[in-house]
This record gives C-alpha cells, structure tokens and sequence, in this order.
C-alpha cells in the first residue's frame, strides 16, 4: 500500500517529518524559513494558495520542487498567470483551478503558459458540463493544448491503458492516499470529503461509499464508468443525475481507445521491420 500524503500548513512542517507531503502556504517565504533540505526530500509539491504572493523567494530556492498554483476566482485572477512564467525556469509548476463559470478561459490561458492545469471538481446543481466538453475538446484536439489538464489526462491514460485508476485518486481526494492537515493541527479526510466525520477507518471511506452509491437500481449499478468514476460524481448527493458527465467520459474513452486501437495498427505494420 502506498502512504499516506499529508497536506499540512507550512508550519506544521515539524510533526510530520518522513512523511510524504504537501506543504501549504499563501507565503513563499514561509517554506524557505520551515522547510529544509532534507524535509524538501519529502515534499510531492509546494502548494501556493494565493497567486499574487511575492513569488520572488521561489526563483531562486528549491529548484526542481513542483509547485501547484491555487487559483480562486478565475476570472478575476487569471491574468497573474503571466507574472508565474518565471517560476518554470526551476520548478514543474500546475494550476489548481475551480469549476466556476468562466473557468476555461484561465485553463486555456495556463497551458498556453506551459502551465499543467488541474481542475478543482465540485457537485453544484449548475456543473459547467459545456464548459467542460468545451475544455475536453480543446484537450484532446487542440495543437497547442501540450500540457495535462486533469482530471483529462490521467483519466484518458486510465482508459487507454485499461488500469483502474479512479478519479478520487486522480484528484487527491482518496483517503487511503491523502489527508489534510487543518490550521489546528487536526487531521480530516481530503478535499471535498474534509467536512465528514467518518467514525471508521478513513482509509475504506471510498470502499464504503461505493457500496452505497451502487445500490440495486441506482444509476452506478450498470454504470460503465464505475471502475474508474468510483461514483465520484455522486459526492455529496447521491441522488446527482451524471448524464452530462458521462458523455464527457465517453468523449474520453473513445478517444483513448482509438489511439489504442492506431498504435496495435501501427506496431502490427512494423512487426516485420
């Protein structure tokens, strides 16, 4: 099994020395004054939770350290996007960025940067789905579209290579390999999950979850995304009807198995070469 990250404030850098992690701040300064060169070791990525912090402390410290830039308000942030170009000189660098209206206008502008984009998934009554096919299209088909946007990516790689990756993984909310770490030093479940008070061993949550959500009769008992989905969508309310997510997910995985299907044809064309 693999361990447990934690997303920790900065601070708290102290109590969770050996352990993977994800080292939170709206500071840049703050990781150069907690984190030293052994603690940089365990560090999976940097997160900055306000992207007009001086970001000047990170040109010239922990090359090579990933970076996730949190944006909150797409639209009115987007534009700082252009004062983070620097830190890719010496860091891998994504951007966080939620699912509100307008939001694809920052991840379209993120990759243009060279940017990775992860997206920040919710269950409003109103999810973006056109958006969302808008920004799937612009993934799979546009020429300029070189960096991963996920959940996209790892999901397309998931369907494509036939491995049961689910997206409670892929988007770091899966309690047997994530947790957060609050300002108090109070440990909760990840991401959207934070909010619930699981009595039970927080590493099967998702396991038990699925088994509510996959009631006879429910829309994932037959569902046949379910092995990757892992009724991800249906978080907070089990009730959310998934039509328009799924055909985004079946966007994904014909994509994925046509270029499957093109590289069989082309190995098969070159196995006498």
């Amino acid at each position: 099994m693999n361990e447990v990250v934690y997303n920790i404030p900065a601070c708290r850098i102290g109590a969770y020395q050996g352990h993977p992690l994800i080292a939170r701040s709206s500071d840049p300064s703050e990781w150069i004054r907690c984190l030293s060169d052994d603690t940089l070791d365990h560090v999976v990525y940097l997160q900055l939770l306000s992207i007009s912090a001086d970001l000047d402390p990170l040109m010239h410290w922990g090359e090579g350290v990933p970076l996730e830039l949190v944006v909150q308000d797409p639209t009115a942030e987007f534009p700082l996007l252009y004062d983070c170009t620097n830190l890719l000189d010496r860091h891998p660098v994504r951007v966080s960025i939620p699912l509100t209206p307008g939001f694809g206008q920052a991840v379209k502008l993120a990759v243009s940067l060279q940017f990775g984009v992860q997206l920040r998934v919710t269950q409003p009554d109103s999810l973006p789905v056109d958006e969302l096919r808008n920004i799937l299209h612009f993934y799979l088909h546009h020429s300029t579209a070189s960096q991963p946007i996920d959940f996209f990516h790892s999901l397309f790689f998931a369907f494509h290579d036939e491995e049961p990756m689910t997206l409670w993984e892929i988007q770091e909310e899966d309690p047997a390999c994530f947790r957060f770490v609050d300002d108090q030093g109070r440990e909760h479940l990840p991401g959207r999950l934070a909010r619930m008070d699981f009595a039970g061993d927080k590493a099967l949550f998702i396991e038990e979850f699925k088994k509510v959500v996959r009631a006879p009769e429910s829309e994932c008992s037959d569902c046949a995304f379910f092995q990757n989905c892992a009724g991800y969508f249906k978080w907070p309310n089990p009730h959310y009807r998934c039509d328009g997510i799924k055909s985004l997910l079946r966007m994904l995985r014909d994509a994925a198995s046509e270029l499957r299907s093109d590289l069989e044809r082309y190995d098969k064309q070159n196995a006498g070469d």
